[in-house]
């Protein structure tokens, strides 16, 4: 159900910045719930829930900022308490940073498929990194594609939050 043009509320810059400030904490706190696995994996985590929920209801320069910096944020806690290279806190801020933006790119020809568009890029650009860094123990990354499972219960979450907001798109 698609709320009536009148019943939308208008989205001031308090409310804007408000909204980035929660979804960045938001996408930092689901990557810090995270089961640590071995080199060169860092760990399996919520965040790809976030991110694709965040990039389908934001368009790409804000869902991109949001999940770069979210990403980054919860890394760089992650690298502070299991000691992870520091490295990584650039790599997640790019690949996931991309990953949110070709999602938020593809949004509107068809969300399911921009899941999967942003999945692969995170499988194939994870992959190529951990190649130059770990050589062929890389080759585990493709085991990210997991990351997909969670496009499932992303299809189930954007309703529900659609509904609560009163609007298909945070931002159209």
């Amino acid at each position: 159900m698609e709320p009536k043009e009148e019943e939308i509320e208008e989205l001031t810059s308090s409310m804007l910045f408000s909204y980035l400030a929660i979804f960045t904490a938001l996408v930092a706190l689901m990557t810090v719930a995270a089961i640590p696995l071995p080199p060169p994996l860092a760990n399996l985590n919520l965040a790809p829930l976030a991110i694709y929920v965040l990039s389908i209801l934001l368009p790409i320069q804000y869902s991109f900022f949001v999940v770069a910096f979210g990403s980054a944020l919860g890394v760089w806690y992650l690298t502070a308490i299991y000691g992870y290279p520091l490295i990584f806190i650039p790599g997640i801020f790019f690949v996931r940073g991309v990953m949110a933006a070709i999602a938020s790119a593809l949004r509107k020809y068809n969300e399911i498929l921009a899941m999967i568009a942003a999945v692969i890029w995170e499988t194939v650009a994870f992959l190529v990194i951990d190649y130059y860094l770990y050589g062929p123990a890389a080759f585990i990354d493709v085991f990210i594609i997991i990351d997909a499972v969670w496009i499932i219960p992303a299809m189930y979450v954007l309703p529900a939050i659609r509904q609560l907001l009163g609007r298909k798109y945070i931002i159209d």
